[in-house]
């Protein structure tokens, strides 16, 4: 095998590496962001069943009201 050759395989291994090590990075952000929004989620539905004003949730939780809302409409389904 030629140089060139063995220059333009382990560029390719590189490259390989390089765009594995971004979806593994980008996968577990999203898998974070994920688990915020299910805890956000899961405390606003207590808060809920617990008669908080939607005010409140909506500051303390940080959510929107169509966030909230989207919680309500689960809520009544279950």
């Amino acid at each position: 095998m030629d140089a060139d050759m063995r220059r333009e395989i382990n560029l390719m291994c590189n490259l390989s590496e390089a765009v594995y090590e971004n979806g593994r990075k980008s996968g577990i952000k999203r898998g974070i962001r994920r688990g915020r929004r299910a805890e956000k989620r899961r405390t606003a539905r207590a808060m809920l069943e617990g008669r908080y004003p939607e005010e409140e949730i909506l500051r303390l939780v940080e959510m929107t009201s169509g966030e909230l809302e989207s919680v309500k409409r689960e809520m009544e389904t279950t």
